[in-house]
């Protein structure tokens, strides 16, 4: 429900979120010299967002506050065009020559409809103001309650699937599924009631759906303690050595909740990779709380730093680095988190690698260096914050390719990482912060 929704510039369909990104699409030559890849420039990026509320069918409505913060898959693509880009004769010749060549303009267009069914987790409190829109508001001691982002980074969520569907969507298997339950779980799915606490809360449309996912939480973490020894002969045991029941029972919840945040499933994955993967920061920031494991590796030796880097979380790169996650390990290919930020031009994630001890010019199985990965992918901040801070510029790979080579194909990148390896300018020249 939106008062005053906006209009969305493509469909002619009323949203209450609106988002706008515009980026240069490129084309490269591949190294090989027989096919063009297509990339693309982020340029410009807006979100609109009205006020809107929640309603669960009947007249009652619950607002929701910058929705436009929260992840999940609430918005949805209403419109994507291309404006091709104009080129003469003479600069068409150049660009095939030189391996690269513009376009056009993309613009691409998000929204969330007005109408749109939600599940939606965040925190329940109390607003100072009263928009007069929302005359079904539900309202506490005068003050009408509206979901927000929960304080200390906690999950804040809208999804366009069902409760059981998010859940599936962000675990790979069934085990991890029991596992983000246990995590929703811990941090009040039972507290649809205590607004007062300020705790996160789950918005459920349907009773028995949540009453079934309680069900199964309770019979995961009985299985988990029976397995363990069980809660009450630990209990037990410690009240005979005069250490107290409640203590050891306790302890063995919190060592059955820690088995579950680290369970992983046929390929290696732990519920930490999913959240990393997929950009979920307040989750994984709540499966680090409970324990999980930030080292932890897929098949591939892929840890969740390794998928929030490429990603571009930086916000999840320094949970996971804080939380002990080793800079430098490598996968199954030899590469590492820098190579992922460099290939994906990340920059202040290459600048948080760095700063937590990653080595600078590591190879992987293809004896690539990130600094050849950021060149071959034209991202000039990313491939020249390596050089000024020391890369080696002429490293080869297995096919010769040197990052000043592979620069070639972007014009001002190859003459700047000279500049830089030669020591005739620095990163302050290039307006490139080295902190």
């Amino acid at each position: 429900m939106a008062p005053r929704p906006y209009r969305s510039e493509f469909s002619d369909t009323d949203a209450a979120i609106v988002e706008v990104r515009k980026e240069k699409v490129f084309e490269k030559r591949t190294s090989n010299f027989d096919a063009w890849v297509t990339y693309g420039e982020l340029q410009s990026e807006s979100v609109r967002e009205c006020e809107w509320a929640l309603g669960d069918g009947s007249r009652v409505e619950l607002p929701v506050v910058e929705g436009r913060h929260a992840s999940g898959d609430y918005l949805q693509i209403s419109g994507d065009r291309l404006y091709p880009e104009q080129r003469n004769v003479v600069v068409r010749a150049a660009q095939e020559v030189l391996g690269s060549r513009p376009v056009g303009m993309r613009e691409v267009e998000r929204m969330m409809p007005v109408g749109t069914e939600l599940t939606a987790v965040g925190e329940l409190s109390m607003a100072v103001e009263h928009p007069s829109e929302f005359r079904a508001a539900v309202r506490r001691g005068g003050r009408m309650l509206v979901l927000k982002q929960p304080r200390g980074n906690g999950p804040f969520l809208l999804s366009r699937q069902p409760l059981p569907d998010v859940i599936a969507s962000l675990q790979a298997s069934s085990a991890m599924c029991q596992q983000f339950a246990t995590a929703f779980t811990l941090l009040g799915a039972s507290m649809l009631a205590a607004a007062a606490t300020h705790k996160a809360v789950l918005w459920l449309r349907e009773r028995r759906a949540r009453q079934r996912f309680e069900k199964t939480l309770r019979e995961r973490r009985a299985a988990a303690h029976a397995a363990g020894g069980g809660g009450g002969a630990a209990a037990a045991a410690a009240a005979a050595e005069g250490m107290g029941g409640a203590a050891a029972a306790g302890k063995a919840d919190e060592e059955a909740r820690g088995a579950l945040v680290n369970d992983a499933d046929e390929e290696g994955w732990t519920p930490l990779h999913s959240a990393a993967s997929a950009g979920h920061e307040s989750v994984a920031a709540l499966l680090v709380s409970l324990g999980a494991a930030a080292s932890a590796t897929t098949a591939q030796q892929r840890t969740p730093l390794h998928y929030a880097a490429s990603k571009g979380q930086a916000g999840i790169v320094a949970l996971l680095l804080g939380a002990g996650a080793p800079a430098d390990a490598r996968d199954a290919t030899g590469t590492t988190a820098l190579h992922r930020a460099a290939a994906t031009g990340r920059l202040g994630i290459c600048r948080a690698l760095l700063a937590a001890g990653a080595k600078l010019d590591p190879r992987n199985r293809q004896k690539q260096t990130p600094l050849l990965l950021a060149a071959l992918g034209g991202h000039q901040a990313a491939a020249l914050l390596l050089a000024g801070r020391g890369a080696d510029v002429e490293a080869e790979d297995d096919e010769g390719q040197t990052p000043l080579g592979a620069a070639a194909a972007h014009g001002q990148l190859r003459e700047g990482l000279a500049a830089l390896a030669k020591g005739e300018k620095s990163l302050d020249d290039f307006m490139i912060e080295d902190v």
